[in-house]
């Protein structure tokens, strides 16, 4: 019996012993791999506890890092996994000791919640020191080729005792679907007592934001759990950008002593990160945030002591929009559990929830600490509020905060509490004191629901703008103003935007156009509207562009253009003219206008009339040119000294002068001409009417004139055989010296006369002691070809026997000039004897033919070929030859094969076998 119970102890004390795993490998499977671990610790029981511990040889990330290329086991009831077991030093400035990663090639989920270390129904189990990287867009087995899972670092389901990180023992998530993903399916238990202490959120081993997520850092389901813990250093910490960064939820749980927006070196980041908190009866306390983005749908939710602590943020419309939600409580009576908010449009929003109680809390400087899209339950009215009383209407019996703002922010905020008091059962309610010094507002709660602070606020409504504006008109003092949305106002002041006073109240009048503000105040505290800028509502006529043209020469061709006007409402115009009748309605630029005058009006809303005008249209005559005092000025000979002047002109506005040379070249745009050769010269004046530009011409002469007269030359053409071309007829006054040039400025000839030369170009100079004048380049034109043939007809004799016996017989048809002698060449340009259009007894080969006009001029005409005919052969390869037996007349000779000569060939059997072409050529073979 003894030994039976010591057996049996025996085995029960070797079933509660803990047994440690040791990770020497960090390959994906094998033996001392992480995988074998899982699969030893589950096969081990979970009666008593197992532990995984790590010794990888190497302390660098990669010796320190497993990759898995497929999903690992399910995790065990009862074990800790502690990678803090790692030898050797941390990794970067956090608490880790091994990276785990997946291989992102070729990996699958089982299910579409699978993430890397999977808890699914389990009790007791521990997890500290790993760095979670890349868990996230996962092909599941289930359905390869559809969605992808979202994927998480650490998967939890229904699940209870759950430590995730502790102080010096934190897990970090990096660039995970969700970091942990905890969750119960519909009708199975929730997760129950699950820590989460310690870890890094979005931040590297440096503690420093990697990466931005589309989805969150964590999704979390739980009841009777705490993320964070008692102090910071149980705490997380989440940093860097995430579209949904934590989403909590569950019951009975607690969030606090947590980082929002912070590095892992604990100073503060310029990211914000968004925080989801639903559930019941759950408790959010002593949280540091950059800047708080909260979404709230909760029951029952306490949220005392968080902080911001950036100013970086200011623009934020909301940090905390409570939605839909019933007995909140931020802050409450104790001051020292106060949040701490920072500047921002509206920290509080209430978007459908009820019994919101905003109780105790430090709130800098904003215009609108809370604000309720619901009808609240709870209302205050201040009624006074001056140097010596503080007081007004509240509901019933209602708990009144009433709070200082010792800054010098214009809204007032609730940043520092001053007092309480209970408003009575009429709701009044009342302080009286020194508050020379002070800047007070207040809020009241009843039934833990709280009503918005007496901040002074000047809004609009849902569907209305938060002021009524008329516009002044027809340049009076006729515009107004008026506020809506008028809250917690005690007095209103008008300012214009010199800052200067010009009114109270809700409505100002009489004003013009200008900027102008208003401020709303409560006491010392006060609202300032935006500027409203009231525009002057008169039409404006804007003539910036305009252009007037008088009439002219006696017609309607004025016209006024480029007015513009600008004005609001309705408008019209028209145009009137000096006896204030209508002219034009619909075009404001008028054309075909006679002399008058003529005024634009302008109406626009309010009846408000604007002119412009009288624009007064004249009648102007043309240009014109006065000879009647010209002088003009001789050039010396081939120098630019002549002149015309004494002209006189007239005309409408600016004149234009264009003098033009004989070669219609601008040599001047004065009224008088100076510095120009002799000459005849254009002048044409054209001013600002509607009249044609005038014209005259003046002539200019040398003082020592040669005169070269033209009018009677001839030119005699060159034949093309020579030089004999001629031009004559040309007569010159006073000159002594004559020389021709040719194109290239050489001297040809020393003779009034030109002959003796071919085509070109050919000027005279004829010259003086003390002038010479040049001719302009007379064109000298070669003869041309007189041969017309019409056409040309030929008939070849090819060439046969070897022989030179072949012929050319040319025939021209309905030749008009036929040439007076003809040339023939052979290929090498060889002249032949032959001069007729019969060409004979030549061998095979090409010939050109020309043909001369009565001026010996040589025109091409055509080219020819002689061919030559191939000599015969006889081919005897393929011969039979068939004896006559008997005189039978049986024989034969077959086979022989003739090539060459033409087709005409004839076979012959005689005494010889014979053939022959038909031009006598001949080839004959013995007798066969």
């Amino acid at each position: 019996m003894k030994l039976r119970l010591t057996l049996l102890f025996l085995l029960f004390c070797t079933k509660l012993s803990a047994t440690v795993f040791l990770v020497t490998n960090n390959a994906d499977s094998g033996t001392g791999t992480l995988r074998e671990a899982l699969v030893l610790a589950s096969a081990n029981g979970s009666s008593s506890k197992d532990y995984i511990h790590f010794n990888l040889i190497g302390n660098n990330p990669l010796d320190r890092t497993i990759t898995i290329y497929s999903e690992l086991p399910l995790l065990s009831s009862n074990l800790v996994i502690d990678a803090s077991t790692q030898p050797g030093p941390n990794l970067g400035i956090s608490s880790t000791k091994i990276i785990l990663r997946v291989r992102r090639n070729g990996y699958f989920a089982s299910q579409y919640n699978m993430g890397g270390f999977n808890l699914l129904n389990l009790n007791d189990v521990e997890i500290y020191s790993f760095c979670f990287v890349e868990f996230m867009d996962f092909k599941v087995a289930i359905n390869p080729n559809g969605q992808t899972t979202t994927g998480s670092a650490i998967n939890i389901a229904s699940s209870n005792n759950i430590q995730i990180g502790t102080p010096t023992k934190g897990n970090i998530f990096i660039q995970n679907g969700s970091g942990i993903n905890a969750h119960s399916d519909y009708g199975s238990p929730p997760n129950r007592n699950v820590k989460i202490q310690a870890n890094w959120f979005g931040l590297n081993i440096e503690g420093i934001a990697q990466g931005s997520l589309s989805n969150n850092h964590l999704s979390v389901n739980l009841t009777d759990s705490e993320f964070g813990g008692p102090d910071l250093s149980h705490g997380n910490i989440l940093g860097g950008y995430s579209a949904y960064g934590l989403d909590f939820r569950g019951e009975n749980s607690v969030v606090r002593f947590n980082r929002f927006g912070y590095n892992g070196d604990g100073t503060v980041q310029n990211d914000i990160v968004r925080i989801s908190l639903f559930g019941n009866n759950n408790i959010m306390s002593d949280n540091i945030a950059s800047r708080f983005n909260m979404e709230v749908r909760a029951k029952k939710l306490k949220i005392v002591r968080n902080i911001e602590t950036s100013s970086y943020f200011e623009s934020m419309p909301r940090t905390w929009q409570i939605t839909e939600s019933e007995d909140v409580e931020i802050g409450n009576n104790d001051i020292d559990d106060a949040n701490t908010f920072l500047k921002a449009g509206t920290p509080l929003f209430n978007s459908g929830s009820v019994k919101v109680s905003i109780l105790k809390n430090i709130i800098n400087c904003t215009p609108r600490a809370y604000q309720a899209n619901v009808n609240l339950a709870t209302f205050i009215q201040v009624l006074v509020n001056n140097d010596t009383e503080f007081s007004g209407k509240a509901t019933p019996n209602a708990d009144v905060y009433i709070y200082n703002d010792y800054t010098d922010c214009s809204s007032c905020s609730p940043l520092q509490f001053f007092t309480e008091v209970k408003a009575d059962p009429d709701g009044n309610w009342k302080i009286n004191g020194d508050f020379s010094t002070k800047k007070l507002i207040a809020n009241s709660t009843y039934s833990n629901a709280s009503s918005d602070f007496t901040q002074p606020l000047i809004i609009g409504g849902t569907n209305t703008m938060w002021n009524d504006t008329t516009q002044p008109s027809c340049g009076q003092a006729n515009g107004s103003i008026r506020l809506n949305g008028i809250y917690h106002v005690l007095k209103i002041e008008w300012y214009n935007v010199a800052g200067k006073k010009i009114g109270e109240g809700a409505k100002i009048e009489n004003l013009p156009a200008g900027g102008y503000y208003a401020k709303g105040f409560n006491g010392k505290c006060y609202t300032q509207t935006d500027v409203v800028h009231l525009l002057n509502r008169q039409p404006n006529i804007i003539a910036t562009n305009l252009t007037v043209q008088n009439s002219s020469c006696g017609q309607n061709n004025g016209f006024i253009k480029g007015l513009y006007y600008s004005a609001t409402g309705q408008t019209s115009f028209k145009w009137v003219d000096g006896n204030n009748r209508i002219i034009n309605t619909g075009n404001v630029e008028l054309n075909n206008l006679g002399p008058g005058d003529y005024t634009l009006m302008v109406t626009g809303e309010n009846n408000c009339t604007v002119a412009y005008g009288p624009i007064s249209i004249t009648n102007t005559n043309g240009p014109n040119i006065n000879q009647l005092s010209k002088t003009i000025t001789k050039a010396d000979c081939n120098t630019n000294n002549g002149a015309v002047s004494g002209i006189s002109t007239s005309g409408n506005g600016t004149l234009q002068y264009i003098w033009t040379n004989a070669k219609a070249e601008v040599v001047g745009n004065e009224e008088q001409l100076t510095n120009v050769p002799a000459g005849t010269y254009q002048l044409t004046v054209t001013d600002e009417s509607s009249c044609s530009p005038v014209s005259e011409t003046f002539t200019i002469t040398d003082k020592n004139d040669i005169i070269v007269d033209i009018s009677s030359i001839y030119t005699e053409k060159p034949t093309c055989n020579g030089n004999n071309g001629k031009i004559g007829g040309i007569t010159v006054v006073s000159a002594t010296f004559y020389e021709w040039f040719n194109d290239r400025d050489q001297s040809v000839s020393r003779q009034l006369e030109l002959s003796g030369v071919g085509p070109g170009k050919y000027y005279l100079v004829a010259s003086n002691y003390m002038c010479k004048v040049e001719t302009s380049p007379i064109l000298l034109e070669a003869q041309t070809n007189q041969i017309n043939i019409g056409g040309l007809t030929k008939i070849i004799t090819n060439a046969s026997c070897g022989l030179n016996n072949g012929g050319i017989q040319v025939t021209l048809q309905s030749s008009i000039t036929p040439p007076q002698a003809y040339r023939w060449t052979d290929k090498d340009n060889n002249t032949l004897t032959e001069r007729s259009l019969s060409l004979t007894g030549m061998p095979a080969g090409i010939y050109h033919l020309y043909g001369s006009d009565a001026y010996n001029c040589e025109l091409f005409l055509a080219t020819y070929e002689i061919g030559m005919i191939p000599m015969l052969k006889m081919d005897y390869s393929k011969l039979i030859v068939t004896s006559d037996k008997c005189s039978q007349k049986i024989g034969s000779v077959k086979g022989l094969v003739v090539s060459g000569g033409v087709a005409s060939n004839q076979y012959l059997r005689n005494k010889y076998v014979h053939s022959t072409l038909f031009n006598g050529c001949s080839s004959s073979d013995s007798p066969r």
